[in-house]
């Protein structure tokens, strides 16, 4: 079974009887993401308080017995009877930070790590990529 959780800070909640127009898109082209959902509103009924707690950069994850998506809130339109969220996984970071890098006939696993140190990322394990890089990137995206 599917679940939708909510992080906001070190408070999990579970989110999945309440949310609805669940859709998640992935793009080859942004190397990403991006989960939509909606949230019933109603001031008159406190079992819809959590709706008006949901803010921008709040962590959300979709799963069943292995995450699907987590990603951070990004937008939230609100409507009378409704919040519409869009949020991205964190590839998006990778799409907005520019860099200007040479690599020397470097490994391309090299040239990842390199590019990843760069902007702060954390490093799992990176498979080993022969193909020599020798090429200056100037205002590329590091995805």
């Amino acid at each position: 079974m599917h679940k939708l959780k909510l992080i906001q800070g070190e408070k999990i909640t579970d989110i999945s009887k309440m949310a609805g127009s669940i859709n998640l898109t992935t793009s080859i082209d942004t190397l990403g993401a991006s989960f939509e959902f909606s949230m019933p509103r109603n001031f008159k009924d406190s079992n819809y308080a959590l709706t008006e707690t949901i803010k921008t950069g709040n962590i959300i994850k979709f799963e069943n017995e292995k995450n699907i998506f987590t990603g951070v809130i990004v937008d939230i339109d609100t409507l009378k009877f409704s919040k519409e969220i869009k949020c991205f996984d964190f590839y998006f970071y990778l799409n907005k930070n520019k860099v200007i890098k040479q690599f020397n006939s470097l490994n391309a696993s090299s040239c990842i790590e390199s590019l990843l140190k760069s902007i702060g990322a954390k490093i799992g394990k990176i498979e080993r990529i022969a193909t020599s890089i020798d090429k200056i990137y100037k205002n590329r995206t590091v995805a």
